[in-house]
């Protein structure tokens, strides 16, 4: 009985080193976005990579860089959800919403931050970077461009200007913005906004991307992730 027990033991001992070892050598990918994130491409980012990979989808509607918004991101739940996560990488994509003309063109939004909106999305940006990069795991960081904006895909006529507006902002402000952070060479860009471009029919509203967008997303990030992640799965 005694050796019975001993050998139970052992056993348990062995599954539990083992169980370990296999969560150590998952990838955890850090989601980092808005509603395209919440409701979208991670999940089937996880799909694509297959085991050894998993997704942490912290992404909400609304989210922005900037303050005087709906949903600034570092005042949300899903920013303490990213910064608990222990991710190996994140991945950024935010920007659609700073860029709604609401928010961006507004000299009256209520901000803590003395500077323009272009001023205020790099810093916060940056600050948002820097956080993830002190965490204790060392997270590898990519940069995606927002998806593109299709005001022609906007069955509202009184929303389309609106949909221009935030596509004009993303192409002459946003863009460029983290196009110049992805300059840092310890920060990899992921260009969604070219990937995506001409896919007005998987777009539902000019903004939000149907099953078909999702997938193609999804394959994108598969790919970037594939050719500059420092980690590989063992």
């Amino acid at each position: 009985m005694k050796i019975r027990r001993l050998i139970i033991a052992a056993v348990s001992l062995i599954l539990l080193a083992a169980q370990s070892v296999n969560a150590e050598s998952v990838i955890r990918i850090t989601c980092v976005g808005d509603s395209n994130t919440k409701a979208g491409y991670p999940a089937l980012l996880e799909e694509a990579l297959g085991e050894g990979w998993k997704t942490i989808n912290c992404g909400m509607g609304a989210a922005t860089v900037i303050e005087g918004t709906l949903r600034p991101f570092h005042k949300i739940p899903e920013y303490e959800k990213a910064i608990q996560s222990n991710p190996d990488i994140v991945i950024i994509m935010l920007g659609t919403n700073d860029a709604n003309p609401r928010w961006w063109d507004d000299p009256e939004r209520k901000t803590p931050f003395q500077g323009s909106a272009a001023e205020e999305f790099m810093a916060g940006y940056l600050k948002l970077i820097d956080t993830f990069q002190a965490l204790p795991s060392r997270p590898q960081i990519f940069v995606a461009t927002p998806l593109p904006v299709f005001p022609e895909a906007e069955k509202r006529e009184h929303m389309k200007a609106e949909r221009i507006g935030r596509r004009d902002n993303l192409v002459r402000h946003i863009i460029p913005i983290i196009e110049k952070i992805a300059e840092d060479p310890e920060i990899t860009l992921i260009d969604i906004q070219s990937a995506m471009a001409g896919q007005q029919k998987n777009c539902r509203d000019g903004v939000h991307y149907n099953n078909i967008g999702k997938k193609m997303m999804a394959d994108v990030f598969a790919n970037s992730i594939q050719q500059h992640a420092s980690k590989r799965v063992k």
